[in-house]
C-alpha cells in the first residue's frame, strides 16, 4: 500500500517559513480487504491516516461532494492520489462545490484548485504556488 502525503505538505514541504502541525497521508485500499465501504480516518496526533476504498474517480468525487468536509479535497487536489485514481483535470469542475464551500483557513485550497483549472494540470508554477502558501499562512496569522 502506497502512502500518499496529502494536505498542505503535498503542496508546501521545503518552502521557508512553512510549519505544519501534522501529516495527512491517503493510503488507497481494496474493498475486500477492509470491514468499511468508502473511508476510515485514524489519529495519533501527529499523522491523519485516510484509508479510501478504491472505487471508480466518478464515484469518489461523487460521495466526496456529498458526503465529505470541503477540506478533503486536498487529496484530490495532490498529484499523487490524482494519478492513482486517474483523475484529469476535465474531472475538476465535478469538485467545484467542495472549492466553492472552503472555510477561510482551508482557502488556499481554493487557490490551488483555480491554478489546476487555469492551467489544465495539476502542476502550480512557482508564482502560483507562492500565492497558495501567502493564503494558507495569512489565515493562520490571524
Amino acid at each position: 500500500m502506497k502512502r500518499i502525503v496529502t494536505g498542505s505538505r503535498a503542496f508546501f514541504s521545503g518552502m521557508e517559513g512553512f510549519k505544519p502541525k501534522d501529516v495527512d497521508v491517503v493510503i488507497l485500499v481494496n474493498a475486500k480487504n477492509v470491514p468499511f465501504q468508502w473511508m476510515r480516518q485514524t489519529s495519533n496526533g501527529a499523522v491523519d491516516v485516510f484509508e479510501i476504498v478504491r472505487h471508480p474517480k466518478e464515484e469518489l468525487i461523487a460521495h466526496a461532494v456529498r458526503k465529505a468536509r470541503p477540506m478533503a479535497i486536498a487529496r484530490f487536489l495532490t498529484p499523487d492520489f490524482a494519478s492513482a485514481i486517474g483523475l484529469l483535470p476535465s474531472d475538476l469542475p465535478a469538485l467545484k462545490p467542495m472549492r466553492d464551500a472552503l472555510d477561510p483557513k482551508h482557502g488556499y485550497l481554493g487557490v490551488i484548485y483555480d491554478a489546476y483549472v487555469s492551467n489544465g494540470s495539476f502542476e502550480l508554477t512557482d508564482e502560483q504556488r507562492l500565492a497558495a502558501f501567502n493564503a494558507y499562512q495569512a489565515c493562520r496569522k490571524a
